[in-house]
């Protein structure tokens, strides 16, 4: 007897055959397509740190510029110095942070950034020339309004002025809080002094820049309206520059 082609069992059954074969096409393209994905994921990633290294020219190639002029380091956050407890290749600080045996949770005291919580390693980038470490590309997130941003921070090579600032990760609301990503606005960062004269960062977002030289070293134009957006990145900043964050690894930069 031939079936009812339109049967409701006939018509399920077709339905859920069919799902089924997408659902693998899916599964098999997700598959194939990860180590693509993963590739250009990391040369991002690099691009990003060369470009708040400020040395990444329209056209350069991104391998190649990386690999002859950074090096990465694993560091410890808390004493600030150099160590091997991790591998700088494959280290997520996100998920460290998440792992008893590698991170903490913060306080809401603590957490300034409001990212939940920190691992206790941290792989940081050195901008080298003969030997001689020029600046440091500093890995940074924090919470703005609508999620996490992630960018690199560079400093001098005593840890003591903005020479860079990228993010290459946000979800801020398009033509307002997502242009922490114009180059322009990240250039006015360069050349800005964050510390006081107890050693605390003291970034501010504002929206006019003070008269006086020494207030304005530790000011940069707020984003017009994403007033959320900027006091986020201001947070950010300060959580990463204080002793929460790299400031033990940037005093030690000095000796």
């Amino acid at each position: 007897m031939p079936k009812n082609k339109e049967s409701t069992a006939f018509i399920l059954k077709v339905a859920i055959l069919l799902s089924l074969f997408c659902a693998m096409l899916v599964s098999l393209a997700a598959v194939g397509l990860k180590p693509i994905q993963d590739a250009n994921a990391a040369k991002e990633r690099k691009l990003n740190i060369l470009l708040a290294a400020g040395i990444y020219k329209e056209g350069d190639n991104i391998d190649e510029i990386f690999e002859e002029n950074i090096v990465a380091k694993a560091i410890d956050l808390k004493s600030g110095e150099e160590t091997d407890a991790i591998d700088v290749d494959s280290f997520n600080s996100v998920k460290a942070g998440r792992d008893p045996k590698l991170g903490e949770a913060l306080s809401n005291k603590k957490d300034l950034a409001k990212i939940g919580s920190i691992s206790k390693y941290a792989v940081i980038y050195e901008l080298k020339n003969n030997n001689k470490v020029e600046r440091v590309i500093l890995p940074i997130r924090g919470y703005g309004l609508w999620g996490t941003m992630f960018g690199f921070l560079a400093m001098n090579n005593e840890g003591k002025v903005i020479k860079g600032l990228t993010f290459y990760d946000q979800k801020e609301t398009p033509g307002l809080g997502a242009e922490i990503m114009n180059p322009n606005w990240q250039a006015k960062w360069v050349g800005k002094k964050p510390y006081g004269s107890d050693n605390v960062p003291e970034i501010r977002l504002v929206k006019i820049l003070s008269t006086d030289p020494d207030v304005a070293n530790k000011q940069v134009d707020s984003l017009a309206g994403a007033t959320l957006t900027s006091r986020g990145v201001q947070n950010t900043i300060n959580f990463w520059l204080s002793q929460q964050g790299y400031g033990p690894y940037l005093k030690k930069l000095v000796r």
